[in-house]
């Protein structure tokens, strides 16, 4: 196995960065959408959708923050740095990328005041994570742990079924 150093874990750090931004700024795409869409929702149907995009947010983290708990890093992207091992029991069992995957609750409660700005955004989340983040975040898991990686994604889809 491959040791990343320098440059390498500098470029991993920006990946899991990255990721984050993706991640936030479809959110926010999102929810503008759903701003633009739906200028005279009442007030009391624009609290609930409020209450329900906070709630999916808190159980996003609370995801997340399992999930890292389970991996044995902190919550903070700067701590990841190189891979240090292959992990693909648990959450790992069923997707390659399951905080990425949490990351669809979020976005799914958008439908709660527009399903077509949920649908657009969701689309958009999965297209650029798969471009941006995980083509690369592939590449870098494969160099240091080859076969073993390699048999590990023949097994397990990148997200949930796909």
């Amino acid at each position: 196995m491959r040791r990343l150093h320098g440059l390498d874990e500098i470029r991993i750090m920006k990946t899991i960065d990255l990721s984050s931004w993706v991640s936030w700024c479809c959110y926010a795409v999102g929810v503008s959408f759903e701003i633009q869409e739906n200028t005279l929702v009442d007030p009391v149907s624009l609290d609930v959708a409020i209450f329900i995009m906070v709630v999916a947010i808190a159980v996003f983290f609370a995801i997340v923050i399992s999930i890292q708990r389970y991996m044995r890093v902190s919550i903070r992207a700067v701590s990841f740095g190189a891979p240090r091992q292959l992990i693909s029991a648990g959450p790992f069992l069923w997707s390659r990328n399951p905080i990425y995957l949490a990351f669809l609750i979020p976005l799914v409660a958008l439908t709660w005041v527009s399903a077509g700005a949920a649908a657009c955004t969701i689309g958009l989340y999965i297209a650029a994570m798969n471009t941006l983040v995980i083509t690369y975040e592939e590449r870098d898991l494969s160099e240091p742990f080859g076969d073993q990686y390699e048999e590990y994604r023949r097994r397990t889809p990148r997200w949930l079924f796909l």
